[in-house]
This record gives C-alpha cells, structure tokens and sequence, in this order.
C-alpha cells in the first residue's frame, strides 16, 4: 500500500503510495480537515471542509478537480473517525487517483 513509511511534518502527515500518489494530510478534527493529493503524472486534487462551498450538495466538504472545479466530496463524511475517512481516501487513490469512476 505505502511507498516507504509514513512522514510526519510539522502539521501534517505525508503518505507515499504504491502507485506513486503522494498524500498530505491535516487532522485538526473530525470535522475540519484538508485530504491533498498529487498523482504520478503531476495532477493536483484534494479533498477539505473549508467554508465557502455550500452550495454544493456535499457542503461544506468538497473535492477540489485538478482542472479548479469543485465538486461534491465522494468519500469524506465530516465527524466520522478520521482513520476511516482516510481509509476510503486512501482506498480510492490506490484504485484510482484521480477518483474519475466516483465524480
């Protein structure tokens, strides 16, 4: 599943995974966070709860698409465990990282 081991930033936990994504991850709580992901080939994604995108249906959780859009949040529930939230992120980068059969 992961490259090599886990890192621990400053205030944040990077992850390298098998096929090449490399994950950042910031916990502050289960309902604030930001998921960011960048795919071998350079693509730019990620996943938070930052305010300002509540007119989506997934609000205030969204994905933000490496083309700018922001869309809907198909994996992250904002107050579920933060470990199984970043199972089903991890899970669906390992399969797909640019989570193109889920938007």
């Amino acid at each position: 599943m992961l490259s090599d081991p886990p890192e621990l930033r400053q205030d944040a936990l990077l992850l390298r995974l098998g096929n090449g994504v490399e994950l950042t991850v910031h916990y502050a709580s289960p309902t604030a966070y930001s998921l960011r992901w960048k795919t071998a080939d350079g693509q730019q994604l990620g996943i938070d709860t930052a305010p300002g995108h509540r007119s989506i249906e997934t609000g205030p959780h969204h994905l933000h698409q490496p083309d700018g859009r922001v869309t809907d949040d198909p994996l992250t529930r904002p107050g579920q465990p933060p470990w199984d939230n970043l199972q089903a992120v991890i899970g669906a980068l390992l399969d797909d990282p640019l989570l193109t059969a889920l938007t």
